[in-house]
């Protein structure tokens, strides 16, 4: 049986975020919620195709993309969106 054991003794201190098992393994704690889908470039260009090109609406896009439109949002309201005009 795998125990969680505090971490030893020394500099680094019950502060530290490390969890240590069986004093041999350390292990980082896990980033927390769903990781985010890569989205590809084809996927983008086709969706700027049909919302500044085609004037379809956030929803309607998305029904097209088979995404929520939230997701489209998303992508269109990203930053680095201006450097990919």
């Amino acid at each position: 049986m795998v125990g969680l054991d505090g971490p030893p003794e020394g500099p680094a201190g019950p502060e530290d975020d490390r969890v240590y098992v069986d004093d041999a393994v350390e292990v980082m704690p896990r980033k927390r919620g769903r990781p985010r889908k890569v989205q590809k470039q084809e996927q983008l260009a086709r969706v700027l195709q049909l919302y500044f090109v085609e004037k379809l609406s956030m929803r309607r896009v998305a029904e097209v993309m088979g995404v929520s439109h939230m997701s489209v949002y998303r992508m269109l309201s990203d930053p680095n969106l201006e450097l990919l005009l």
